[in-house]
């Protein structure tokens, strides 16, 4: 449910409280950005990866444009010319283009197989690369090119991803599926051919979907994630969700092909929440990749030099000294601050005080990761680029009272900015409890909280679509101008 804001000093936002607030790349098994072409452009980009690259079902080339690497076109002609699709509005960097034809079922180009992605594996492999608890993420662009007039179903549905060949029978038998029922808007999700609610999503706009699988061993939950919010939840016997292989952009037979864009396509081999859901939605909001560019590796906050641990409970120090080190249990020799990376409070596990970091200057990061006590970070500008996270795991807590630079924010856990934000991205809040100085501004507002708008004046801009993706609750004593 929107909520609604009255019109009418620190602002508190309340949010639903967290679980530990992992990061969205640990058990990612595939990620597909599409920026080059090619083949090149499905090659599985998950941190460390080795496996699970996408192989194109039919010869790309056949149909100009279609495939990995596309930029984007106003004017985009298809696999007939008559009529021409506004490509253009792309979401994080170049897309897959989906081409559908009018010529028959598999006749479109551009929809891919990752025939690697399997689950639990009862068939002859005797395993699977996602398990019986797994997540699958999309992004995708309905653009219906009206030269594809045919009345055939396997022609005029549209298919973001389908699972094929069941495990234990080899017969194209779909186990988990996102698609339309007809010639229309009307999403469906699948479980061992099982349906769920419907979602009617509007062409020319970009939608997320995220299917979660949990499985207690005898009956598998999918709970469907449309733009960020639990749309659907399903359940099958366990023992019937087998698959071998994925289809993007194409059901299990490789016909009804999606008209359309596909990115930043991802896959766990765990189930994600309902924070991670939000995130993942807020992250391609603001156009943000799910996987960042290199040059963000985390550093640990480490006051001891190579002695384990961050230097004791409560390891105050200088942003500026050698107090960062690349090992997670601070057991190696330390070094100053990479710029551009991302900062963890704090290595080993002692850290459990609270304790205060000292900025001069300004100092950059790519996310702000608190997973031992409470910090203060106080003085200078911490300027934070690319995906721009502060994340709070758990009971910790982080106060920000240095100036902040960003062009938007998500914030997860338990956050407290003291100076007051101008940011003029959006703001993705996300857990825990985040509070603002009065006179905050951001370019609109996204997530899944409880807002309680304590007295304080939060400006959001533009005003017609503050808070189009936001739909926590709202306690309403606060402004919002």
């Amino acid at each position: 449910m929107k909520p609604t804001f009255i019109r009418c000093l620190p602002l508190t936002i309340s949010l639903i409280a967290g679980a530990a607030a992992q990061s969205l790349q640990d058990g990612l098994i595939a990620y597909y950005d599409f920026e080059e072409t090619g083949e090149a452009g499905l090659a599985n980009k998950a941190p460390g990866a080795t496996d699970h690259n996408g192989v194109y079902l039919g010869d790309v080339s056949s149909i100009p444009g279609a495939g990995a690497g596309f930029s984007g076109d106003a004017a985009y002609p298809g696999a007939v010319t008559t009529n021409t699709t506004n490509r253009s509005q792309l979401l994080a960097g170049n897309a897959l283009n989906v081409a559908k034809a009018n010529t028959g079922a598999t006749a479109g180009r551009g929809q891919f197989q990752v025939p690697t992605l399997t689950s639990r594996g009862t068939g002859e492999d005797g395993g699977g690369s996602m398990g019986t608890e797994f997540s699958v993420s999309a992004w995708f662009y309905v653009a219906r090119d009206a030269d594809n007039t045919s009345t055939a179903g396997d022609i005029i549905r549209n298919t973001v991803f389908e699972t094929v060949l069941d495990g234990a029978t080899n017969a194209l038998v779909f186990d988990l599926s996102w698609a339309t029922t007809g010639n229309n808007s009307n999403f469906v999700p699948y479980i061992n051919t099982i349906a769920g609610t419907a979602s009617n999503l509007p062409n020319d706009q970009w939608h997320h979907v995220l299917h979660t699988v949990t499985s207690d061993g005898t009956e598998s939950t999918l709970n469907s994630y449309v733009n960020g919010e639990l749309s659907a939840t399903i359940t099958a016997p366990t023992n019937t969700v087998d698959f071998r292989g994925i289809n993007f952009g194409a059901h299990r037979g490789g016909g009804r092909i999606l008209d359309g864009l596909i990115d930043e396509v991802a896959v766990w081999n765990r189930a994600m929440d309902e924070d991670e859901a939000a995130e993942v939605y807020s992250l391609g909001q603001a156009g943000l990749p799910l996987v960042p560019a290199e040059g963000d590796e985390p550093l640990f906050w480490d006051t001891n030099g190579d002695v384990a641990g961050a230097g004791g409970e409560a390891p105050s120090g200088s942003w500026a000294d050698a107090n960062w080190s690349a090992d997670p249990a601070g057991a190696a020799a330390t070094g100053v601050w990479l710029a551009g990376s991302t900062a963890v409070f704090a290595a080993g596990d002692d850290a459990t005080g609270s304790y205060t970091v000292a900025l001069d200057g300004t100092r950059e990061a790519a996310e702000i990761r608190v997973q031992n006590g409470n910090v203060a970070l106080q003085g200078g500008t911490l300027a934070l680029a690319g995906p721009s996270v502060l994340r709070v795991v758990g009971s910790n807590g982080l106060t920000v009272s240095s100036a902040l630079s960003a062009s938007n924010l998500t914030a997860r856990g338990n956050v407290t900015l003291q100076s007051a934000a101008t940011i003029p991205g959006p703001l993705a809040a996300i857990g825990g409890t985040l509070t603002l100085a009065d006179g905050s501004s951001f370019g609109g507002m996204s997530g899944n909280s409880t807002v309680d708008l304590a007295s304080g004046t939060l400006t959001l801009n533009p005003a017609a679509a503050t808070i189009a993706a936001f739909f926590g609750g709202l306690a309403e004593n606060g402004v919002v101008v």
